[in-house]
C-alpha cells in the first residue's frame, strides 16, 4: 500500500486512536505498526479473536491489563544468563503478577468468550519465582534487607557501625583542639569514608589523612586517626554487601533463565491480548461488525460511516449511508452540493477497505459485503507544486496517469472532483473519457463530480450508478445522506449564501443563472422538491401512526385496568357477603342448638312438645332453604364472572380473516368475520345470525375451543333414587377435608352437623363429601339418608358407600352434578 494513499485517507489518525487503547508499551508499538496487508484467511482469523473482545466490552467487562514496560531486552538478558538489575527484576515481577491476574480473568470468562480461553491456554503463572522476587526486590527495584540471612546480618552491622562512627566523629567535632580549625561544624562522606571539613591552616595540626579538597581549595576533608579503623571496617562491610547482592541477583537470574521460554510466551500473550483488546475497544466504540467478504469485486456497504468523524467528547457523529454497487455496476458517480459530504463518502469507502485489509471490524451493518481489493488508487486534493512547476490541474493529471496505466479489475479507484481545475467543457469531456475507460476495464470506481456529463452516464448505461448528497432546500443545509440512483445538484449559490457571501452578489448571481440554468438542473430541482415533499408526508403519516398506536396502547391498558378493577371489586363484594352469610349461619346454628337443648329439657320434664318440635323443624327447613338460595346466588355470580374471563383471547388483526369465529362481547353472541379486516381501521364487520354488524376490534374475542354457554341451574331438592338404584357418583377417596365423622351423635346433632359441613364444603369448592355414620342400630344411617333425600336445602345426590369407600357405613354425597 502506497504511503500517499494512507496519508490522504488519514490512516495514521485511526492507528493513533487504536494504539491509545493499549496499556503496554509493546502493545502500542504493535498497533502503530498495523498494516493493511492481510489475506482473507488472516482477516477471518483476526475477526474470530476480536469479535469476542468487542462483545466482552459491550457487556461491561474488560481484561485487567496494567501498564507494562517493554521487556524484550530483559528477556534477552535472561536468555543469555546475564545478571539483571533490581529495576529489571521488578519489571519481570510486574509481568509475572499480570500473568497471574490475566490467567484468572481468562479462566472466569473464557467459557463465554473464546478469545480469553485461547489466551488462557497459553498463559503459565509461575507462583514460586514470583514469590521469591516479591520477598527479594522492593517496589523501586531495591534489594530488601531480608533478601537473605547473610544480607540481613551485614546491613544490621553496617547500621550499627555507622551509628558508632557518627557518634565518635560528633564528639571530635566538639573537641576544643579541633573546633578552631573546622570550616563547618558537620561531618560528611568522601570516597566512602567519614571525614570532617578543615581549614587550610589546620593542616598538620590534626592527626589524620586528607581524602579530598573543596573546589575552591580552601577546605580539606580529613579522616581523623580515631575514625580510620572504623572506616576500614565499614568498607569491608560494604564490599561484603556488594558480593552478597551480586550472589542474590545471580541466583534469581539463573532461576529465571530456567523459565525463559515460559516467560517469553507469557509476555507474548499479554501483548497479544492487549492488542486484541485495543481492537475490541475500537469496534465497541464504533459498533463495528464482521461483514461478508465478496468473491468478486463489489461494494455493498449498508449503514456504513467514517470512523474518524467524532464529536469533541470522542463519540462518533458520522451519518450512516448505504454505499452500493450491484450487478454489473462498476462505477458510483457521486454529485451534490459543496461541503455536502461527497468526499466523506469517498473516503469512507477507502478507509473501510483499509480497515478490512488490516483485520479490523467494520463500522457497517453485518449484512454488508465488500471485496478485498488488491490495490487502492486515490487521487484527491490540491497537488499543486511550485518546485516541480506543476499547477493544480497539472498535478491532478500527473496523479491520474498511474491510475489509468496500472489499475485493473481487482483494484479500487477513488477519484475526488475528477478533472476539476480547468475549463468546464474540457474537464467534463476528459472526466467522462477517464471514467468510461476504467469502466471498460472493469475497475471498481467511486467518483465525486459536479459535471452533468458524468451524471448522465448512469441514465443509459448499467455500468454506472448515480448517487447524490441530500440537501434541504428550505433550511439550505446538507443532511450528509447519500441518495442512490438520483443525480445531485451543486447548489453553488445556496452554499455561498449559507457561507455568508454578501446579498448583492447572491442576488446578482441568481439573476445571471436564471436564464442559463440547464434543463437537467430544473428536472433535478423538481425531483428533489417532490422527494422532500414525499418525505415530509411520510414523516407526517408516521407521526399519525405513532399517535394512533399510542392511543390504542393507552386504551388497551385502561381497558385492562378497568377489567382488573371490576374483577377485584366483584371478588371483594362476594367475599363480603360470604362473610355475612357465614355469620348468619353461625348464629343460626347457635339458636338451633339452644332450641334443641330447650326441647330436650321440656321432654325430660314430661312436657308435650310435639307441636313445638314440628314448628321448629319447619322453621329450620325454611331458614336452611333461604341460606341455600343465597349461597346459590353467590355461586352463580362467580360463575358469571368466570364466564367473562373465558370469553377467549382478545382479537388482533393477525388472527382475523373472513370466516374467523369470534365472540362479540357487547352482544354476548358468537359470529364470524364477514369482510377482510384492514389494519388502517379498527372497525370489523361481523355476521351474527342473519345480521351483519360493525364493531370495534376491542369488542371481539377469539373463542376458546370448548366454550360452553353459562346457564345457571336452580338447585332443586334431591329426590330419593327409585328402585334402590344408586346415583352415578364417582368413586370418592377419603381426605381430611371431604369427610366428617358423625358416629356417636344423636339424629338432630348429626343432621345439623351434616348441613353445616355441606355449607363449608360448598364454600371450599368440594365436589363430593363422605358422611361417616357406621351401622349400629341403623337409626342414624336412616335418619341421615332421609334428611339428604327429602329435607336438605341443596341440590345434591347421595348414595351408600362402595366397599373400597367404607361400605354401607358411609354415605357419599355429590355437591356438583
Amino acid at each position: 500500500m502506497k504511503q500517499i494513499v494512507l496519508e490522504k485517507l488519514d490512516w495514521a489518525q485511526l492507528v493513533e486512536i487504536l494504539s491509545s487503547n493499549c496499556k503496554t508499551s509493546a502493545g502500542k508499538v504493535l498497533c502503530q505498526e498495523i498494516k493493511p496487508i492481510l489475506t482473507e484467511d488472516q482477516i477471518l482469523s483476526r475477526w474470530n479473536l476480536v469479535e469476542p473482545m468487542r462483545d466482552l466490552i459491550n457487556n461491561g467487562y474488560a481484561p485487567p491489563i496494567s501498564e507494562l514496560e517493554d521487556l524484550s531486552q530483559v528477556l534477552l538478558c535472561i536468555e543469555k544468563g546475564q545478571i539483571l538489575t533490581g529495576e529489571q527484576l521488578r519489571d519481570t515481577y510486574n509481568m509475572l503478577i499480570l500473568t497471574k491476574v490475566l490467567h484468572k480473568f481468562c479462566k472466569d470468562f473464557g467459557q463465554k468468550y473464546s478469545t480469553l480461553e485461547h489466551i488462557r491456554s497459553q498463559l503459565y503463572p509461575l507462583p514460586n519465582i514470583t514469590a521469591e522476587i516479591s520477598k527479594t526486590i522492593g517496589p523501586d527495584g531495591e534489594l530488601l534487607d531480608d533478601a537473605s540471612p547473610k544480607l540481613t546480618k551485614i546491613r544490621k552491622s553496617k547500621l550499627s557501625l555507622r551509628k558508632n562512627i557518627e557518634q565518635k566523629i560528633t564528639e571530635l567535632l566538639h573537641s576544643q583542639d579541633i573546633m578552631k580549625y573546622l570550616q563547618d561544624e558537620f561531618f560528611t562522606v568522601r570516597s566512602e569514608r567519614y571525614v570532617i571539613p578543615m581549614k587550610l591552616d589546620g593542616h598538620g595540626r590534626i592527626k589524620g589523612s586528607i581524602y579530598d579538597t573543596s573546589d575552591s581549595g580552601q577546605t580539606m576533608f580529613i579522616e581523623p586517626v580515631e575514625i580510620t579503623p572504623l572506616n576500614e571496617q565499614l568498607l569491608e562491610l560494604e564490599l561484603a554487601e556488594k558480593i552478597e547482592v551480586l550472589r542474590i541477583f545471580r541466583d534469581l537470574g539463573e532461576k529465571l533463565k530456567k523459565e525463559h521460554e515460559i516467560l517469553a510466551v507469557n509476555y507474548q500473550k499479554i501483548i497479544e491480548l492487549d492488542f486484541l483488546n485495543a481492537q475490541g475497544q475500537l469496534a465497541a466504540s464504533l459498533n463495528a461488525n464482521r461483514i461478508n467478504l465478496a468473491k468478486k469485486p463489489c461494494i455493498n456497504l449498508i449503514k456504513a460511516f467514517h470512523p474518524l468523524i467524532r464529536t469533541p467528547d470522542g463519540k462518533n457523529s458520522a451519518i450512516p449511508n448505504n454505499i452500493v454497487l450491484t450487478g454489473d455496476q462498476t462505477s458510483l458517480i457521486i454529485s451534490g452540493p459543496n461541503a455536502g459530504g461527497k468526499t466523506v463518502v469517498l473516503k469512507t469507502v477507502g478507509m473501510l477497505q483499509l480497515m478490512l485489509k488490516s483485520g479490523l471490524l467494520i463500522p457497517a451493518d453485518t449484512k454488508s459485503e465488500f471485496f478485498l481489493f488488491k490495490q487502492i488508487f486515490l487521487e484527491m486534493g490540491d497537488t499543486q507544486s511550485l518546485t516541480a512547476n506543476l499547477s493544480t490541474f497539472s498535478g491532478h493529471i500527473q496523479g491520474l496517469k498511474p491510475i489509468i496505466q496500472s489499475s485493473s479489475e481487482n483494484d479500487l479507484v477513488l477519484l475526488d472532483e475528477i478533472a476539476a481545475g480547468t475549463e468546464p467543457q474540457a474537464g467534463s469531456a476528459l472526466a467522462q473519457a477517464i471514467v468510461e475507460d476504467l469502466a471498460n476495464r472493469g475497475v471498481t470506481t467511486v467518483v465525486t463530480t459536479h459535471f452533468d456529463a458524468l451524471k448522465s452516464l448512469a441514465i443509459g448505461q448499467n455500468r454506472f450508478r448515480n448517487g447524490s448528497m441530500e440537501y434541504e432546500t428550505k433550511s439550505h443545509k446538507p443532511t450528509y445522506r447519500l441518495i442512490l440512483d438520483v443525480p445531485g445538484q451543486s447548489y453553488g449559490i445556496e452554499v455561498a449564501k449559507q457561507m455568508g457571501l454578501p446579498n448583492n452578489i447572491i442576488d446578482r448571481a441568481v439573476t445571471l443563472r436564471g436564464s442559463s440554468a440547464n434543463s437537467l438542473d430544473e428536472v433535478l430541482k423538481e425531483l428533489h422538491n417532490a422527494r422532500e415533499e414525499l418525505r415530509q408526508k411520510q414523516q407526517l403519516l408516521r407521526t399519525k401512526e405513532l399517535e394512533a398506536e399510542t392511543a390504542k396502547t393507552r386504551w388497551n391498558q385502561e381497558r385492562e385496568i378497568l377489567k382488573s378493577t371490576r374483577s377485584e371489586t366483584k371478588q371483594k363484594i362476594s367475599q363480603h357477603y360470604e362473610d355475612i352469610i357465614q355469620e348468619l349461619k353461625d348464629e343460626y346454628h347457635q339458636w338451633v342448638d339452644k332450641l334443641k337443648k330447650k326441647l330436650r329439657s321440656l321432654e325430660m320434664k314430661n312436657v308435650s312438645v310435639t307441636e313445638d318440635r314440628n314448628e321448629f323443624v319447619g322453621l329450620r327447613q325454611g331458614m336452611e332453604e333461604s341460606i341455600g338460595k343465597t349461597i346459590n346466588s353467590l355461586q352463580q355470580a362467580k360463575s358469571s364472572d368466570s364466564e367473562l374471563s373465558n370469553r377467549g383471547t382478545p382479537a388482533t388483526f393477525e388472527l382475523l380473516s373472513p370466516g374467523s369465529k369470534v365472540y362479540v362481547a357487547s352482544l354476548d353472541s358468537t359470529g364470524s368475520v364477514a369482510v377482510a379486516p384492514s389494519s388502517k381501521s379498527s372497525t370489523i364487520e361481523v355476521q351474527v345470525g342473519l345480521l351483519n354488524v360493525k364493531t370495534d376490534i376491542s369488542d371481539l374475542y377469539i373463542p376458546n375451543k370448548t366454550r360452553k354457554p353459562n346457564k345457571a341451574k336452580a338447585r332443586q331438592p334431591a329426590k330419593a333414587a327409585k328402585n334402590n338404584q344408586k346415583p352415578e357418583i364417582p368413586l370418592t377417596i377419603k381426605t381430611t377435608t371431604n369427610s366428617v365423622d358423625l358416629r356417636g351423635m344423636d339424629s338432630d346433632d348429626a343432621t345439623s352437623k351434616t348441613d353445616q359441613f355441606i355449607d363449608q364444603a360448598l364454600l371450599r369448592g368440594e365436589e363430593r363429601i363422605i358422611l361417616i355414620h357406621g351401622h349400629g342400630t341403623n337409626t342414624l344411617k336412616r335418619t341421615l339418608r332421609d334428611h339428604l333425600a327429602n329435607h336438605c336445602p341443596y341440590n345434591i345426590l347421595s348414595r351408600p358407600g362402595e366397599d373400597q369407600e367404607g361400605g354401607d357405613g358411609v354415605t357419599i354425597v355429590s355437591l356438583s352434578h
